[in-house]
């Protein structure tokens, strides 16, 4: 029966990546590229990535404060690092004032090397966790090489982005407890030990939940309850049904919610966002995305136009 409703679940999704190809216009809408309207407001911009294959192409989103400080949230799978140099370079960005690894994982800091090779950097931001391998080894390397300042983030830490914005870290806990015979079989571990993190300018905030799972997201509705709340949310795992928890989605009660991926990763995790009312945006559907704040209102834009909501 399990097996049964897994397969169901797998049909409906190819389904809604058909009906999002198919309701999704063609038309792209530059505006998200256009810098002339970001003095003042604290903007974010989701990047619409593709591998070129089956590999999952993962996060990048590019976080400009009021006051022009760069932050690059993740650089995708190796593949897609050509794509961010170019939208970054569309966006007269030559500087990284906070380059943040959410995680090690390979769809997460697979660009970094490039981002690194291509741009100014001021500083890296990443949490300690120890992750060995290949793109891990070449990702510190490059950091390395550039002597590159980092800061290791924790639960707990909090910094301004910028002379306005307010960044705090509620994951990963410290010290990092490993388990013998790490790193077999971690994806969960490593995902559950993702930076999250919200920004907050004014009275709006964003909340940027890396790749955590569900255990961890009742983990940190306990110690922080409401203070979680966010007009923004990156969803997490890039909308995955191993997140965005019930329970989560009610006390963040997010206006906007951001699916990171190429299609759909779950339609029960999209329901349950349009069921609290949150306008759902999916990169691999709706390209690129600008969501921007003066500090009391959000703005949100996406670069193709879906004339309806499918499930509406």
């Amino acid at each position: 029966m399990k097996n049964r409703r897994y397969i169901v679940s797998k049909i409906l999704c190819l389904m809604l990546v058909v009906l999002l190809l198919l309701t999704a216009c063609t038309k792209e809408n530059d505006e998200v590229f256009n810098i002339s309207k970001d003095k003042g407001r604290l903007t974010a911009r989701f990047f619409d990535i593709s591998s070129g294959t089956d590999t999952k192409s993962g996060d990048s989103m590019l976080i400009k404060s009021p006051d022009g400080y760069t932050m690059l949230i993740d650089a995708g799978a190796p593949e897609c690092a050509g794509q961010i140099s170019e939208y970054l370079k569309k966006l007269n960005v030559t500087k990284i004032d906070y380059l943040v690894a959410s995680h090690p994982h390979i769809d997460h800091i697979g660009g970094f090397k490039k981002i690194i090779n291509d741009f100014e950097i001021g500083a890296i931001y990443m949490s300690e966790l120890e992750y060995p391998t290949e793109t891990f080894k070449t990702t510190m390397k490059a950091i390395e090489d550039k002597e590159l300042d980092i800061h290791y983030l924790k639960q707990g830490d909090t910094f301004k982005f910028g002379e306005q914005v307010d960044a705090k870290v509620y994951n990963p806990s410290a010290p990092i407890e490993y388990y013998d015979k790490y790193p077999e079989g971690s994806t969960q571990f490593v995902n559950d030990h993702s930076v999250v993190l919200k920004i907050t300018y004014g009275e709006v905030s964003m909340l940027f939940m890396g790749d955590v799972y569900k255990q961890k997201e009742m983990e940190l509705l306990e110690q922080y309850g409401d203070e979680l709340q966010a007009n923004l949310i990156k969803a997490g795992h890039h909308g995955s049904d191993t997140s965005s928890s019930k329970a989560l989605i009610e006390t963040v009660k997010p206006q906007i919610a951001i699916f990171t991926h190429d299609s759909m990763a779950s339609l029960n995790t999209y329901n349950a966002y349009r069921k609290r009312n949150a306008i759902v945006y999916i990169t691999g559907t709706d390209g690129n995305i600008l969501v921007s704040t003066d500090g009391k209102t959000l703005k949100d834009l996406a670069e193709r136009d879906r004339p309806n909501d499918f499930l509406d």
